[in-house]
């Protein structure tokens, strides 16, 4: 499901059924082929995996916490995360142009 919401705002489709029954194929396939292919040194294959994940969550998480806990202090506004045009959502140059 995250690989159908990082990929949906580049490619206009809709997300159907069919849509995350075939996400879901495609990444079954490659994560079995993955296994096939690395089961003769397992620990290895893991160690990089889990040290490819930490490139991406541990940036991620200090943006996260530095935005809550110091920028915001503590305080979001769980509307406007869902609004479009709240203030989580278009940027006001974005919305001067449309408006």
């Amino acid at each position: 499901m995250s690989s159908i919401t990082t990929i949906e705002p580049f490619f206009k489709f809709t997300v159907t059924p069919k849509v995350r029954m075939g996400f879901l194929f495609c990444i079954t396939v490659v994560a079995t082929i993955l296994c096939i292919v690395g089961q003769g040194n397992f620990l290895e294959f893991f160690m990089n995996f889990i040290f490819f994940m930490s490139y991406f969550l541990i940036p991620w998480t200090s943006i996260n916490l530095v935005d809550y806990y110091i920028l915001l202090q503590g305080e979001y506004s769980v509307k406007d995360i869902f609004d479009l045009n709240g203030k989580y959502g278009k940027s006001t140059e974005l919305r001067s142009l449309h408006s």
